[in-house]
């Protein structure tokens, strides 16, 4: 199911720039920088970042909105639907770096583990929440 929700809000592209093979790439995100000093991100092109940034909102936003409507049908209230999306939003975070290797999609892993996670599809969750939820239960 993930991989298909990949596909079609758009697939993730390789963060390399021109000229560079994406084995070279998956080579050289293998070996640990030395301590103290950050890799270069002259390794990959900033479209294909913005590429990959963009997708990844998208299918937050997806799983926010999926979110919303599943704690509306299951007529949560509460805390309960706020700890349904988060646990759903970092599932799906999870499910995301088990199905692409992130080193090579996008910088760092926190680009998909961060604080983002939660918040940038938070407001789609939420308007998806009540009009599912009040158009069964109070309607």
């Amino acid at each position: 199911f993930f991989v298909l929700l990949l596909k079609v809000l758009g697939v993730v592209s390789f963060c390399q720039g021109p000229g560079q093979s994406s084995q070279a790439l998956s080579w050289r995100a293998m070996i640990p920088p030395p301590t103290g000093v950050t890799p270069p991100d002259a390794a990959y092109a900033p479209e294909k970042v913005q590429h990959n940034l963009t997708a990844l909102y998208r299918i937050r936003n997806f799983v926010a909105i999926l979110t919303g409507c599943l704690a509306g049908l299951l007529g949560l209230t509460g805390l309960s639907g706020f700890a349904l999306y988060l646990v759903l939003s970092y599932l799906c975070a999870g499910m995301l770096a088990y199905s692409v290797r992130l080193s090579e999609h996008f910088r760092t892993v926190s680009e998909v583990f961060d604080f983002g996670c939660v918040t940038q599809g938070f407001m789609s969750f939420l308007l998806f929440w009540t009009l599912v939820y009040d158009s069964i239960y109070i309607f």
